[in-house]
């Protein structure tokens, strides 16, 4: 998903990242944001 966001653009504006503002979040980020919808049963 990281490379992902980097290589499109248009992935980048559907979830709100602007690479001259901020970076994109590393994989252990993306894998704690994930587990915690897991966690709650978001997501399904």
């Amino acid at each position: 998903m990281e490379e992902a966001l980097y290589d499109s653009r248009a992935l980048r504006k559907f979830v709100g990242i602007d690479l001259g503002r901020e970076p994109v979040p590393d994989e252990t980020t993306i894998c704690k944001f994930r587990h915690l919808l897991e966690a709650q049963q978001i997501g399904e």
